[in-house]
């Protein structure tokens, strides 16, 4: 895949990696020879992840994470070091994509949005920032996930959109702050089906929901009882791997570089931004 292996060797924490983009990105790069910390309130997902990690060849350790309680995200921080002695890079990857009219919902539904996507992210790196800043050597990274949503405006949205706007925000400053010292990138990546939209996952509650995303992915026809494999449009072509690909080159970069915002798409992507 690349022509230098700037990954081997790396400890590498990745939250929300239970299933989905996190799981595959985790895979990816302990197969380029990372050593990988998967961190999830999914434990079974965690641990099967961990299994299949190691049954290919790779090395990898998963503990429970919460990222909407700052206690657990200290205690996944302390895991990683006290297991692997440093955390030379953090995924936040964890995030979840409530949609519909905003006063339709409960507001615990939409502040849950907040708290996993936005403070989620700010609190797994406030555990592990102070460990990365002293733990010397080369230059720790810090790769979080955010959305195409956090650009582009979208009926029944808000909520998750501005959760993934603040990423950027949050992102932005950090870099001019941490100069020299961290690296931090923002990954935007498009509509991925197979971590939420397929049939059954439990992202288009009613109707409406079903609405927000059939306008979001322009297939006003979209419900909850289709499987995106069946679409006309090419939803089901946006794999984890494709994000995973992108992550990984971002990582797998010289020391002296590095990549501020990368935006992963699919060839006759639907929604148009």
């Amino acid at each position: 895949m690349y022509n230098e292996n700037y990954v081997q060797g790396k400890v590498i924490a990745i939250t929300g990696a239970g299933g989905g983009i996190g799981l595959q990105t985790a895979k990816d790069l302990a197969e380029l020879g990372a050593k990988v910390v998967i961190g999830d309130v999914n434990e079974e997902g965690a641990a099967k992840g961990v299994e299949e990690i190691k049954a290919a060849g790779g090395e990898a350790s998963w503990i429970r994470c919460d990222v909407t309680d700052y206690e657990s995200c200290a205690a996944m921080a302390k895991f990683v070091v006290d297991t692997y002695g440093r955390i030379d890079v953090l995924i936040p990857v964890a995030g979840i994509m409530p949609c519909g009219d905003f006063d339709r919902y409960n507001i615990k539904k939409w502040t849950l949005a907040l708290d996993i996507n936005l403070k989620g992210q700010v609190q797994i790196i406030h555990a592990c920032l102070p460990y990365m800043l002293k733990q010397g050597g080369k230059m720790p990274q810090v790769v979080g996930v955010s959305a195409y949503s956090a650009l582009r405006i979208a009926t029944g949205f808000a909520i998750y959109g501005a959760s993934k706007a603040g990423l950027k925000m949050f992102y932005d400053d950090l870099r001019p702050e941490y100069a020299g010292r961290v690296k931090f990138t923002l990954v935007y990546p498009g509509t991925v089906a197979e971590t939420g939209l397929k049939k059954g996952a439990g992202i288009s509650e009613d109707d409406q929901a079903c609405g927000a995303i059939g306008k979001f992915i322009n297939d006003p026809n979209f419900t909850n009882t289709v499987d995106v494999d069946t679409l006309d449009q090419p939803l089901n072509e946006a794999k984890p791997e494709l994000i995973s690909n992108a992550i990984c080159y971002v990582i797998n970069q010289p020391e002296g570089a590095f990549i501020t915002d990368i935006m992963p798409s699919f060839s006759n992507d639907p929604v148009k931004y």
